[in-house]
Protein backbone atom coordinates (compact mmCIF):
# COMPACT_ATOMS: atom_id res chain seq x y z
CA UNK A 1 0.00 0.00 0.00
CA UNK A 2 1.42 3.17 -1.25
CA UNK A 3 1.18 6.45 1.06
CA UNK A 4 2.40 8.99 -1.24
CA UNK A 5 -0.32 11.27 -2.89
CA UNK A 6 -0.64 10.88 -6.63
CA UNK A 7 2.44 13.39 -8.09
CA UNK A 8 4.69 11.64 -5.75
CA UNK A 9 3.50 8.28 -6.89
CA UNK A 10 3.90 9.25 -10.49
CA UNK A 11 7.45 10.45 -9.68
CA UNK A 12 8.23 7.23 -8.07
CA UNK A 13 7.57 5.14 -10.91
CA UNK A 14 9.47 7.40 -13.08
CA UNK A 15 12.66 7.57 -11.82
CA UNK A 16 12.49 3.19 -11.21
CA UNK A 17 11.41 2.64 -14.40
CA UNK A 18 13.35 1.89 -17.16
CA UNK A 19 10.57 2.44 -19.87
CA UNK A 20 7.81 4.26 -19.45
CA UNK A 21 4.72 3.33 -22.19
CA UNK A 22 2.34 6.42 -22.64
CA UNK A 23 -1.02 6.39 -24.60
CA UNK A 24 -0.53 10.08 -26.48
CA UNK A 25 2.01 12.75 -26.61
CA UNK A 26 -0.87 14.31 -23.80
CA UNK A 27 -0.23 11.79 -21.35
CA UNK A 28 3.55 12.04 -21.70
CA UNK A 29 3.64 15.67 -21.17
CA UNK A 30 1.12 15.73 -18.49
CA UNK A 31 2.62 13.09 -16.34
CA UNK A 32 6.28 13.10 -17.10
CA UNK A 33 6.76 16.45 -18.40
CA UNK A 34 10.06 17.00 -20.50
CA UNK A 35 11.39 13.40 -19.61
CA UNK A 36 14.39 14.31 -18.66
CA UNK A 37 15.83 10.77 -18.69
CA UNK A 38 14.45 10.13 -21.88
CA UNK A 39 12.60 7.17 -20.45
CA UNK A 40 9.23 7.56 -21.95
CA UNK A 41 7.65 6.09 -25.48
CA UNK A 42 4.30 6.77 -26.76
CA UNK A 43 2.75 3.86 -28.38
CA UNK A 44 -0.50 4.51 -30.12
CA UNK A 45 -2.00 1.80 -30.73
CA UNK A 46 -0.50 -1.59 -29.15
CA UNK A 47 -3.02 -3.59 -29.69
CA UNK A 48 -2.55 -6.45 -32.75
CA UNK A 49 -5.73 -8.28 -33.74
CA UNK A 50 -5.81 -11.25 -36.12
CA UNK A 51 -7.14 -10.39 -39.71
CA UNK A 52 -10.03 -12.73 -39.11
CA UNK A 53 -11.32 -11.11 -36.24
CA UNK A 54 -11.29 -7.48 -37.94
CA UNK A 55 -12.91 -9.28 -40.74
CA UNK A 56 -15.96 -10.17 -38.78
CA UNK A 57 -19.64 -9.23 -40.76
CA UNK A 58 -20.97 -5.45 -40.15
CA UNK A 59 -23.80 -5.34 -37.70
CA UNK A 60 -27.46 -4.63 -39.81
CA UNK A 61 -27.95 -1.61 -37.97
CA UNK A 62 -31.03 -0.34 -40.66
CA UNK A 63 -33.18 -2.90 -38.97
CA UNK A 64 -32.62 -0.64 -35.72
CA UNK A 65 -33.52 2.75 -37.17
CA UNK A 66 -36.51 2.10 -39.69
CA UNK A 67 -37.82 5.62 -39.78
CA UNK A 68 -34.70 7.58 -39.82
CA UNK A 69 -31.84 8.15 -42.06
CA UNK A 70 -28.13 9.86 -41.69
CA UNK A 71 -24.98 8.80 -40.35
CA UNK A 72 -25.46 6.85 -37.45
CA UNK A 73 -23.17 8.23 -33.66
CA UNK A 74 -22.23 5.31 -31.77
CA UNK A 75 -21.17 6.11 -28.37
CA UNK A 76 -20.25 2.38 -26.64
CA UNK A 77 -19.76 2.70 -23.17
CA UNK A 78 -21.10 1.36 -19.98
CA UNK A 79 -25.04 3.81 -19.04
CA UNK A 80 -23.50 6.09 -16.25
CA UNK A 81 -23.38 9.75 -15.98
CA UNK A 82 -19.97 10.02 -16.10
CA UNK A 83 -20.04 7.96 -19.52
CA UNK A 84 -21.77 11.52 -21.08
CA UNK A 85 -24.36 9.92 -22.89
CA UNK A 86 -26.87 12.62 -22.16
CA UNK A 87 -24.15 15.03 -24.41
CA UNK A 88 -24.58 12.74 -27.14
CA UNK A 89 -28.49 12.69 -26.40
CA UNK A 90 -28.15 16.31 -26.57
CA UNK A 91 -26.36 17.35 -29.43
CA UNK A 92 -28.34 14.77 -31.52
CA UNK A 93 -31.80 16.37 -30.33
CA UNK A 94 -30.23 19.24 -31.26
CA UNK A 95 -28.95 18.88 -35.30
CA UNK A 96 -31.95 17.09 -35.74
CA UNK A 97 -34.01 20.48 -34.77
CA UNK A 98 -31.47 22.33 -37.02
CA UNK A 99 -32.53 19.92 -40.03
CA UNK A 100 -29.18 17.60 -39.80
CA UNK A 101 -30.43 14.09 -40.60
CA UNK A 102 -28.77 12.06 -37.59
CA UNK A 103 -28.71 8.99 -36.08
CA UNK A 104 -27.53 7.94 -32.35
CA UNK A 105 -26.71 4.41 -31.15
CA UNK A 106 -26.53 3.95 -27.28
CA UNK A 107 -24.67 0.64 -26.68
CA UNK A 108 -23.29 -0.92 -23.56
CA UNK A 109 -24.74 -2.39 -19.79
CA UNK A 110 -26.96 -0.39 -17.85
CA UNK A 111 -24.91 0.35 -14.62
CA UNK A 112 -27.21 3.08 -13.01
CA UNK A 113 -30.94 2.41 -13.66
CA UNK A 114 -32.22 5.99 -12.99
CA UNK A 115 -29.39 8.00 -15.42
CA UNK A 116 -31.00 5.21 -18.29
CA UNK A 117 -34.58 6.46 -17.13
CA UNK A 118 -33.68 9.93 -17.19
CA UNK A 119 -31.92 9.13 -20.84
CA UNK A 120 -35.43 7.07 -22.45
CA UNK A 121 -37.73 10.08 -21.45
CA UNK A 122 -35.04 12.94 -22.55
CA UNK A 123 -34.99 10.99 -26.44
CA UNK A 124 -38.79 10.52 -25.75
CA UNK A 125 -40.06 14.40 -25.17
CA UNK A 126 -37.31 14.76 -27.92
CA UNK A 127 -40.28 14.09 -30.50
CA UNK A 128 -37.28 11.87 -32.21
CA UNK A 129 -37.17 8.78 -30.71
CA UNK A 130 -37.00 6.93 -34.34
CA UNK A 131 -33.34 8.58 -34.64
CA UNK A 132 -32.23 6.78 -31.44
CA UNK A 133 -31.87 2.76 -30.76
CA UNK A 134 -30.14 1.44 -27.51
CA UNK A 135 -28.53 -1.91 -27.86
CA UNK A 136 -26.86 -4.09 -23.96
CA UNK A 137 -23.77 -5.36 -23.94
CA UNK A 138 -22.62 -6.83 -27.08
CA UNK A 139 -19.93 -9.41 -27.37
CA UNK A 140 -18.49 -8.72 -30.39
CA UNK A 141 -18.34 -4.77 -30.76
CA UNK A 142 -16.31 -4.89 -33.96
CA UNK A 143 -19.41 -5.74 -36.28
CA UNK A 144 -21.15 -3.26 -34.59
CA UNK A 145 -18.44 -0.62 -35.22
CA UNK A 146 -17.99 -1.40 -38.45
CA UNK A 147 -21.81 -0.13 -39.15
CA UNK A 148 -21.65 3.05 -37.66
CA UNK A 149 -20.32 6.41 -38.84
CA UNK A 150 -18.55 8.00 -36.45
CA UNK A 151 -17.65 6.90 -32.71
CA UNK A 152 -17.90 9.13 -29.56
CA UNK A 153 -16.44 9.56 -26.92
CA UNK A 154 -17.87 11.85 -24.00
CA UNK A 155 -16.25 10.71 -20.42
CA UNK A 156 -16.16 12.99 -18.22
CA UNK A 157 -12.64 11.67 -16.87
CA UNK A 158 -11.40 8.86 -18.37
CA UNK A 159 -7.53 7.73 -19.11
CA UNK A 160 -7.80 6.55 -22.49
CA UNK A 161 -11.25 4.57 -23.51
CA UNK A 162 -10.43 1.15 -25.27
CA UNK A 163 -12.90 1.92 -27.76
CA UNK A 164 -11.34 4.78 -28.84
CA UNK A 165 -8.15 2.29 -30.13
CA UNK A 166 -10.64 -0.17 -31.64
CA UNK A 167 -12.70 2.24 -33.64
CA UNK A 168 -9.56 3.81 -34.78
CA UNK A 169 -8.06 0.36 -35.67
CA UNK A 170 -10.92 0.38 -37.85
CA UNK A 171 -10.21 3.27 -39.26
CA UNK A 172 -13.51 5.36 -37.70
CA UNK A 173 -13.78 9.08 -37.25
CA UNK A 174 -13.69 9.59 -33.49
CA UNK A 175 -15.40 12.52 -31.37
CA UNK A 176 -14.36 12.51 -27.60
CA UNK A 177 -14.18 15.29 -24.80
CA UNK A 178 -10.83 17.01 -24.60
CA UNK A 179 -9.87 14.70 -21.00
CA UNK A 180 -7.58 12.64 -20.18
CA UNK A 181 -5.91 10.64 -22.28
CA UNK A 182 -8.18 10.63 -24.92
CA UNK A 183 -6.57 14.65 -25.42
Amino acid sequence: IFDFKFRESIDAFYSTSDIVLCVTQDVKKELFGDDIFDKCAVIYSGIELEDDYIRKDVANLEKHFPNSDGPIFCIPATIQPGKGQVDLVNAVVTLLKRGVQVRCLLVGSILDHDYFMELNELISVSGYADHFCYLSFVDDIYSILKGIDCVVSSSKNEALGRVLIEASLLGKPIIYTNKGGSK
